[in-house]
């Protein structure tokens, strides 16, 4: 009774070693989106600069027309507008990588719980077993004793009839 029990605490620990396994994959995955969001917003930030630059010297010094400013501004617009987008991207990865850590620490909790219930349970089991053994010497001990009373008792009835 107490193996089957003991098999069954087991598997939920292992299943919340799994688990927890499992949350660690997803935080470092979410780490690594991070990382690639923040790289992207850079290289668009160093990339950004560099254009605009381009932008405005292919018309400094130059008489433009006002079609000419209104493309340099909706270029710059747009620039800017993917990298608040890729702002935005970021900020959603970091807040993924805070979910995920947490869930991480759930999993982690589950995992100790299970961890000290299986031990707990091992403990219990382990002093049944010696109770169980304790148990069976004092029988054994009580059955030879009874035995040897009884060949004793045998012996000396034996010697009393010679």
């Amino acid at each position: 009774m107490f193996a089957e029990l003991l098999k069954v605490k087991r598997y939920r620990a292992g299943r919340a070693l799994r688990a927890t396994q499992v949350a660690a994959a997803a935080v470092e995955r979410a780490k690594a989106a991070v990382r690639e969001a923040e790289s992207a917003l850079e290289q668009h930030r160093v990339f950004m600069a560099a254009e605009e630059t381009r932008l405005f010297d292919e018309i400094r010094g130059k008489p433009v027309s006002m079609k000419q400013i209104d493309k340099l501004k909706f270029d710059t617009a747009a620039l800017k507008a993917k990298e608040l987008e890729l702002a935005e991207t970021l900020e959603t990865a970091k807040q993924a990588v805070s979910r995920a850590e947490e869930a991480l620490a759930e999993a982690k909790t589950a995992q100790r719980a299970a961890d000290r219930t299986v031990a707990k349970f091992e403990e219990f089991v382990s002093i049944e077993e010696m109770k169980a053994r304790a148990e069976a010497t004092s029988r054994e001990d009580a059955e030879l004793e009874e035995v040897s009373e009884a060949a004793y008792g045998a012996r000396a009835a034996a010697a009393r009839q010679r």
